[in-house]
């Protein structure tokens, strides 16, 4: 995959450089946009948007021609083989995106259809200053010159999926597009005009979507795994030896694909639990293979794979080395139509992936194993409460090198769900930018963000963010996914301080209704860990002089964050009206708390 930044130069405004083509001069507009006749919807979105923005910047229209301009200043869109005449030789492939001056008076959109054309114009576009920071809040400058120097810029991004799991992606599928996120795993597909969608398929489909329990378990129950504890099969996993088990699962493959001819990859995963069979054929294989509880799935896989790859030589069959099968067999290797999503879980989450001894090493054999065929399913939540303080806000980055270096193709990642999650809309953003461009600065991307969305506020919610992590390096400790414990690294003070810190971000920013209302909605993370440890920091409080405001106000608060932000949920599988519920039942408990 071609990865290239080649040239990069631009001013804001006026060009001092000399060679700048002017789009806008004093409010009036300078160049024109043009897309043929024949362009497809993401070109003509492209051109469209170009045209939107440079207006919402300078007030000026620019015109939309559709018959190529061959003099005065102008922005050519189109896909890069429209442009071989000017592009010469360029090398992009996926997303790829190109931006290239011609002369002094041309400049070229262009890239790979569906989404490259599309990505080239959001690009050029921040280079203008316009940022995409959340589906609620863009910046757009205002200047009445908008002038760009030459550029040079020919890239793809290493990672072909990129996709975040979370209300502001999921639910803001244009928004997506904008910061080139391309997955729609659970969510609904991009539209069209923004590209599309990288339909990726990572389910745990096993007795749930193929070989179901409910429906197969009373007449076959040999299909289904045998455990020791329960002495009998269960129908929770299925057989991974049984060959009649294999052949139907092949037939349901097979019939899904058929309706489904667009499908390149399909799951065949165990589900989310780790009652794998125990029969005696599922036991040797295992042991042939080092133990490994993975070397049963690779089984399934190539069963699957083998049997469908003629009829469907476009699909790729996936599995999961997650949680039982995390670790990679001995020497059992996938079909040359298979692939692997590597899903570490248990591990700390508040020191980057590679911290952990076996990932890298185990991250590396997955590789070998598959033919070089590996996605990531990563997380960046607290799925025992999503407003919970997190500290891996700064391991992304680190997260994103190690994924390039290994040769994954893409990353789907986890993050907190629900508009009052703590920094939900910042964690989107920064894997936005940081699956599109690993190299990119993980703390300057998050210090633009907070200027950008909390104005005067910002340097007191980065103090808040350093205070965070500040407290998870007082000591060596391990930062889990599940549970609301906070006790073991956050100190009652460092919640005290933290609200102190959110009290003057709020203070700050009390003239701007809008931002003062951004720096609220994160503050709900420092009003449900001060509920949830209330007797604790009310003691810390009374010894410090502090009035802490009663556990009924700060409720109030939450209460009302909530509703003015229309937060879904708290947890998985939890609207976010019964940690209210359960905060009001709970003030006796939470008062009472050393």
């Amino acid at each position: 995959m071609a990865r290239h930044i080649f040239l990069v130069m631009f001013v804001l405004g006026v060009s001092s450089m000399g060679f700048g083509m002017d789009l806008v001069r004093d409010g009036v507009g300078k160049a024109v946009v043009y897309v043929s006749e024949e362009a497809s919807l993401p070109e003509l979105q492209a051109a469209s948007e170009l045209v939107d923005y440079v207006r919402q910047i300078s007030g000026a229209e620019l015109d939309l021609v559709r018959k190529r301009p061959v003099s005065g200043n102008r922005i050519l869109v189109g896909k890069a083989p429209d442009f071989v005449d000017v592009l010469g030789e360029y090398a992009v492939e996926g997303d790829g995106i190109v931006l290239k001056s011609v002369g002094n008076d041309c400049l070229i959109v262009s890239g790979t259809l569906p989404r490259g054309v599309l990505y080239a114009a959001y690009e050029l576009l921040e280079l203008l200053g316009v940022r995409f920071y959340s589906p609620t809040y863009e910046l757009v400058p205002s200047r009445e010159d908008v002038v760009v120097d030459k550029l040079d810029i020919q890239y793809s991004s290493p990672f072909v999926l990129r996709q975040a799991y979370s209300e502001s992606s999921h639910t803001h599928r244009i928004w997506s597009a904008k910061v080139r996120l391309n997955g729609d795993m659970w969510a609904k597909p991009i539209p069209e005009a923004h590209g599309g969608s990288f339909a990726m398929d990572m389910n745990q489909s096993l007795a749930s979507i193929y070989l179901k329990g409910k429906t197969y378990f009373e007449a076959h129950p040999e299909w289904y795994a045998w455990r020791k504890k329960e002495g009998q099969r269960v129908a929770k996993q299925i057989c991974m030896t049984n060959e009649e088990a294999l052949a139907q699962l092949v037939k349901e493959v097979r019939e899904k694909l058929r309706q489904e001819p667009n499908r390149r990859f399909l799951s065949v995963a165990l589900p989310d639990n780790d009652a794998c069979c125990e029969c005696g054929s599922c036991t040797a294989l295992k042991a042939e293979q080092g133990d490994a509880i993975s070397a049963l799935s690779i089984h399934v896989a190539n069963k699957v794979a083998n049997a469908v790859a003629e009829e469907f030589p476009k699909v790729r069959i996936m599995i999961l080395a997650y949680w039982p099968t995390e670790r990679p067999p001995k020497d059992l290797k996938l079909a040359e139509n298979a692939g692997v999503v590597f899903a570490m879980l248990d591990r700390n989450h508040g020191i980057p992936p590679a911290a952990t001894a076996r990932h890298n090493p185990f991250l590396k054999r997955w590789s070998e194993l598959s033919n070089n065929q590996v996605y990531i399913w990563d997380y960046y939540a607290t799925f025992g409460n999503f407003l919970l303080p997190m500290p891996n806000l700064f391991t992304m980055g680190d997260a994103m090198r190690t994924y390039r270096e290994h040769g994954v193709h893409g990353v789907y990642a986890q993050l907190p769900f629900g508009t009052l999650a703590e920094f939900e809309e910042l964690r989107t953003y920064l894997l936005a930018k940081l699956t599109w461009n690993p190299d990119l600065d993980n703390s300057k991307l998050i210090d633009e963000w907070l200027a950008g969305m909390c104005g005067a506020g910002a340097p007191f919610v980065r103090q808040y963010i350093d205070l965070l992590e500040t407290a998870k390096k007082r000591q060596d400790v391990w930062i889990g996914v599940y549970g609301e414990r906070t006790d073991k690294w956050l100190t009652a003070n460092d919640i005290l301080e933290g609200r102190e810190l959110f009290a003057r971000a709020l203070a700050a920013t009390a003239s701007d209704q809008a931002t003062n209302r951004r720096v609220a909605r994160l503050s709900a993370t420092v009003e449900l860990v001060t509920l949830l440890r209330y007797g604790e920091v009310g003691k810390e409080a009374k010894a410090k002089g502090i009035q802490l405001p009663s556990y009924d106000d700060i409720l109030a608060n939450l209460t009302n964050l909530g509703k003015e932000f229309k937060c879904s949920t708290y947890k998985e599988w939890a609207p976010f009206s019964k940690l209210i519920e359960r905060l009001h039942a709970e003030k006796s408990a939470r008062m009472e708390q050393k």
